[in-house]
């Protein structure tokens, strides 16, 4: 016997390499830059939703027919309202322009006769954020590749892939919360995004912090600079440097090497763009004192970039 479905591509691309029982992933979009992450994570208060969309693009003929389209979207509905993030609006009636959900679910049977059979599957949720231009509009998205061994009981395949599809759910959406409460900024969930291993909520956090002033979380941005990971250490750099964060410099300071050109290239950069005293003081002694010409000329064009801000502005005392 061999079992097998094809998964529509577009959306199942590599879904065919999982491996293990039980298990599931999350993926995303690689290489968003942190602008468009900021951009997706700005604005506060429940989301609301004009409109629910599910789609069913690919589903085992021995699973029986699939679920209906208007059972899904009433299905999602409520476990989407039940998060107390999300909140269902007719049309006309969100706040501001309306934003939309669509979902996405692909089931397939799996497996020969040296294998256990196993049901896969991927669920996309994507909300497509309505900002107030088209600028500040964003994205908001879940992407869940499962699978699991097909129970040997008396349970029907159809029965399994139903059962299936509703755990997907339930993970899918507790997935998608999660990412919400961090665009809201919880404190909370952005402590915690900050700290964990998921690379997708960590770029998120980040956006987050800088996007809400969320001071209290200064020193956990401050501590990731001592980071081996480099995208760690650059995100954590980025975000301190969106928020013009002064109390930051020296802890800056402290990860430029004099022999390390593209460190002190980073570093020179991200505190001349947030300016006070302490920056000022750093780049005079880079632009007088280090080896390198080119150093010292990027150290002296910061300078003057930042002198000539406070020129305008008037030199504030750092903090």
């Amino acid at each position: 016997m061999r079992l097998c479905t094809v998964f529509p591509l577009v959306l199942l691309a590599g879904l065919s390499c999982g491996k293990g029982g039980g298990t599931a992933r999350r993926q995303g979009a690689p290489g968003a830059s942190s602008a468009d992450a900021a951009a997706a994570l700005r604005g506060v208060g429940s989301l609301r939703l004009a409109r629910i969309q599910a789609a069913v693009v690919g589903w085992p003929e021995e699973g029986g027919p699939p679920p209906r389209q208007e059972v899904l979207e009433e299905k999602l509905a409520g476990r989407l309202t039940a998060t107390g993030l999300f909140a269902l609006a007719g049309p006309g009636q969100a706040d501001g322009p309306p934003s939309k959900l669509r979902m996405e679910v692909a089931l397939g049977l799996v497996g020969d006769d040296r294998k256990a059979p196993k049901i896969r599957g991927m669920l996309l949720l994507q909300v497509k954020i309505a900002g107030a231009s088209p600028e500040e509009d964003g994205t908001l998205e879940e992407n869940l590749i499962s699978e699991v061994p097909m129970a040997r009981s008396e349970q029907g395949i159809a029965e399994q892939c139903t059962a299936f599809l509703s755990r997907m759910l339930d993970d899918a959406v507790r997935g998608l919360a999660a990412k919400e409460k961090i665009r809201l900024g919880d404190r909370d969930a952005v402590r915690e995004a900050l700290g964990g291993s998921d690379p997708l909520l960590f770029r998120a956090a980040l956006s987050s912090v800088a996007a809400h002033g969320l001071k209290e979380l200064v020193p956990n941005l401050i501590s990731l600079l001592g980071s081996e990971d480099p995208a760690v250490r650059d995100g954590a750099i980025g975000a301190l440097v969106e928020m013009r964060e002064r109390t930051a410099v020296a802890a800056l300071t402290g990860l430029a090497k004099f022999g390390d050109l593209d460190t002190m290239r980073r570093i020179i950069d991200a505190i001349g763009t947030i300016g006070g005293d302490e920056a000022h003081s750093y780049l005079e002694f880079v632009a007088q004192g280090h080896g390198h010409p080119a150093i010292r000329e990027l150290a002296q064009k910061a300078l003057q970039h930042l002198e000539d801000r406070e020129k305008n502005t008037g030199r504030q005392a750092g903090e």
